[in-house]
């Protein structure tokens, strides 16, 4: 295998600001933890969600339509929206 890739490398040039492929954790290293990679993405309320992930008026919000219960997410999500004061959300 180390045969075929040098053969690779002497007859392929690699383009200016590309770099081989180095493995899944080589650009997001917290994929490497399995703890740090789910923890990254809970927040401690709705309110922290909304604004970490920068929603601003006039955006456009969507729901997953199969989610159990989810009539019931989507009117949580809205009225705290509402409170939160985001106006013109599509």
């Amino acid at each position: 295998m180390k045969e075929t890739v040098a053969m690779f490398n002497q007859q392929y040039v690699m383009p200016e600001g590309l770099t081989p492929y180095a493995g899944v954790t080589a650009k997001s290293p917290w994929l490497a933890s399995e703890t740090e990679k789910r923890q990254r993405k809970i927040c401690d309320s709705l309110e922290t969600a909304i604004r970490r992930s920068g929603l601003q008026n006039g955006m456009t919000i969507s729901f997953h339509h199969a989610f159990r219960g989810g009539d019931k997410v989507v009117n949580m999500v809205m009225a705290t929206l509402a409170e939160m004061g985001f106006r013109d959300l599509t």
